[in-house]
């Protein structure tokens, strides 16, 4: 603690020895440093007085500068928490590979530099791993899980700093993470220090670290649990959002399925229940709570991916196109309801149903003549673009994909609808460049719906009214310069 009151008396206190050359692995430090009582004899003072200092220790101690001098607080604790920040005798080597990453860390500005910071973690991840298997002293074995720790903090810290993919190193992260589950469970850590691990965890910055209670439940016993909810609620105001989810995880370490229904049905979510019914073989539970998830207007909810593939476990092909009809029911859109209509099984009778059951857009002749494309009904599609409304694209679709088939003269001249409307809005582009470019790609889709029209039919007897409809865009559009340029370097 002589250390500590120095750093709060005097915070410019240089703490860490001075590395003299890059190339060099020596340090110019004193054999022995005197603080009042206290003699290191260290080549390191921070090394040492860590040895000593809990982490909560050390959390006081910047909490205490933070409101004496906070000017000088970031700075301090760049000096106090480093990656060789924690105590390693005896394991020199190991010390060495964290000043490596340390190093690496700094000199990060490439992909390239990502890819060697990661496979430098996961080499120390698992050097870390192997000294701790391989040593049965607990206090050993606990100075390696706080290095370990002191990695995972200090990786995370550095990814939300750094504007290079940050991809390689979260995947080292989770390989990281697995080796503090491994090293906890032996070293068996007080609960007051597994609570300290798992919140900082679950608050760290970024999106890195997904602890689960479940992996550390040996070492928390219920007043354990009791107390990490606690200190969660002390840092509800940074991210509240995860106050919720971190209590479910403890009902659900706690089997108490009363409270795990009671915090997704605050949450809104109900992965967890499944997960719980699960766990317990309730089979006809999970069976009624999928159900329940795939009606869109029962309260219940999943995750998108668990949903999916809850509903194929359960109902199997049945289900598939049981999440797709929520999806779509739930997000009305025309992509979500082709994706419903492309489901095995799925009619055009299905998709009209289904497509009437939704309000908000049961009478938009978009989507009827979506479902007439797909499944190839000419009439339906004929009767729409004739006496409705439906957009000049969605026509165009139709006519192309369906009604060459059958009435090619008609379809044509849908098609054209589409071309000049776009070759309208086209034209009226502030940006010459683009409107070049978007003139040159419609005059190829023209020449390409040539091509299509001929195979559709299976003859020439299509070309008078392309050559027609033609004729009618370039009368219409031809005096602008864009366009009487494509349709001369295609010699129309």
């Amino acid at each position: 603690m002589a250390v500590a009151l120095r750093l709060i008396r005097q915070p410019e206190w240089a703490l860490s020895a001075r590395l003299l050359d890059e190339n060099e692995d020596e340090y110019e430090v004193e054999p022995t440093q005197r603080y009042g009582d206290v003699v290191v004899d260290t080549r390191d003072v921070v090394t040492n007085t860590l040895e000593v200092m809990s982490r909560h220790d050390l959390l006081k101690v910047l909490n205490t500068l933070r409101h004496i001098n906070p000017l000088v607080e970031p700075a301090v604790t760049q000096l106090i928490l480093p990656f060789s920040a924690r105590p390693l005798p005896g394991y020199e080597a190991l010390q060495y590979e964290i000043e490596i990453t340390r190093v690496l860390f700094e000199k990060a500005y490439t992909d390239d530099n990502v890819e060697r910071i990661a496979s430098q973690l996961e080499y120390t991840g698992n050097l870390i791993r192997s000294h701790a298997d391989q040593t049965s002293d607990q206090n050993d074995q606990l100075k390696l899980l706080c290095a370990l720790e002191n990695l995972i903090f200090n990786t995370i810290i550095w990814t939300q700093h750094t504007a290079l993919p940050a991809g390689p190193v979260a995947r080292a992260l989770e390989q990281l993470y697995a080796h503090h589950v491994a090293v906890a469970r032996a070293s068996q850590p007080p609960s007051s220090h597994v609570i300290d691990w798992i919140i900082g965890a679950i608050f760290a910055p970024g999106v890195y670290l997904h602890p689960s209670i479940s992996d550390y439940a040996e070492l928390l016993d219920s007043d354990a649990l009791d107390a990490l909810i606690t200190e969660a609620h002390k840092r509800s105001s940074q991210q509240p959002e995860k106050i919720v989810p971190l209590e479910i995880q403890v009902a659900l370490v706690r089997d108490d399925m009363h409270e795990v229904k009671r915090l997704c049905a605050e949450s809104g979510n109900y992965d967890a229940l499944l997960g719980f019914y699960r766990k317990n073989g309730m089979d006809l539970d999970a069976e009624k709570l999928v159900t329940a998830a795939l009606d869109s207007a029962d309260p219940v909810e999943f995750s998108p991916t668990m949903l999916f593939n809850a509903a194929g476990e359960y109902f199997g092909d049945e289900g598939t196109r049981m999440y797709l009809r929520y999806c779509f029911e739930k997000e009305p859109s025309i992509d979500n309801f082709r994706l419903f209509m492309q489901c095995p099984g799925v009619d055009f009778a299905d998709a009209i149903f289904v497509l009437q059951s939704v309000e908000a857009v049961a009478t938009n002749p978009d989507y009827t003549l979506l479902a007439a494309t797909q499944f190839g009904r000419f009439d339906v599609g004929f009767e729409i673009i004739n006496s409705g409304s439906p957009s000049a694209s969605r026509a165009a679709h139709f006519a192309e994909d369906v009604g060459l088939k059958y009435d090619p003269v008609w379809a044509l001249s849908v098609i054209f609808v589409h071309y000049r409307e776009l070759m309208s809005v086209v034209l009226n582009q502030e940006s010459m460049a683009v409107a070049s470019m978007t003139v040159k790609w419609l005059m190829d889709q023209i020449m390409m719906l040539q091509k299509t029209a001929r195979e559709a039919v299976g003859s020439l007897d299509t070309e008078p009214e392309w050559s027609f409809q033609v004729g009618r865009l370039k009368a219409e559009f031809g005096s602008h310069p864009l366009v009487n340029e494509a349709f001369a370097e295609w010699g129309l």
